[in-house]
């Protein structure tokens, strides 16, 4: 297996971005804190560990805020409608699903 590329999207400090890789040799450099650590950590979790788990702390924290700040008037609103949690927790997911497109 030969990896060119790779794309990294909402990731840590990657909003969106597209490496590419030489086919003899690719040298990783940049400044302090600029994401290279997140790189190595990222192609570890999907090449060496089998059914990777991602944490929101690998999100971007401007997505993070702007999730919760979408989201938050949802579970309000839900939870004010005084309807049993099973009912309540249903409506929230279908609501963020929709929201996210997933």
């Amino acid at each position: 297996m030969k990896l060119r590329k790779i794309e990294i999207h909402n990731y840590r400090k990657f909003k969106k971005s597209i490496l590419t890789f030489d086919d003899n040799i690719t040298l990783l450099a940049g400044a302090n804190n600029s994401g290279k650590t997140s790189i190595i950590e990222i192609l570890d979790q999907i090449i060496n560990v089998p059914n990777t788990k991602f944490n929101v702390s690998d999100l971007p924290i401007e997505l993070i805020n702007d999730w919760i700040n979408k989201s938050f008037p949802i579970f309000v609103s839900e939870f004010e409608k005084d309807s049993d949690t099973d009912t309540s927790v249903k409506n929230i997911i279908s609501t963020m699903f929709a929201y996210t497109g997933s």
